[in-house]
């Protein structure tokens, strides 16, 4: 399998526009390393997935209103 750690990272403050990185792993305990690092940073999101299915297998989100951390 495949994995993919997508992520965005908080846009300057006078910009809208945001850019979406990603990382490809073959291994799923390197996927889950980084994604696990990424959340630790100040990113707007980021979201762990299984390439193969599409799946997303975990997601972490920055509410910019209320300042909320959703992880699903």
């Amino acid at each position: 399998m495949r994995y993919i750690v997508c992520y965005v990272e908080e846009p300057e403050k006078d910009s809208d526009i945001l850019e979406v990185k990603r990382e490809n792993f073959e291994d799923f305990a390197h996927a889950v390393e980084k994604y696990t690092l990424l959340c630790g940073c100040t990113l707007a999101s980021v979201v762990l997935a299984d390439v193969e299915t599409g799946k997303i297998i975990k997601q972490y989100y920055k509410d910019d209103v209320t300042g909320s951390v959703i992880i699903s």
